[in-house]
């Protein structure tokens, strides 16, 4: 069963990063060693995320996950 939903989850990205026109430039692994990196931190004022780099900021906007993750 895991590996089923895995398998259904890698072509989901991929299929994703595709219509994106990423997948030139990253292959799903790339685009998950990125996107596991996202880190949200306690701050005085609440939980707020890590600065993201270039590489994750291009994976969020253009795969959407901006809206997903209230990323600002």
């Amino acid at each position: 069963f895991i590996a089923t939903l895995s398998l259904q989850c890698h072509y989901w990205l991929m299929q994703r990063l595709q219509d994106a026109g990423l997948l030139s430039k990253y292959s799903v692994i790339d685009a998950l060693w990125e996107l596991r990196k996202i880190r949200k931190e306690p701050w005085v004022d609440g939980w707020h995320f890590r600065p993201l780099t270039r590489r994750q900021r291009t994976i969020v906007e253009k795969l959407g996950l901006d809206e997903i993750l209230w990323i600002n």
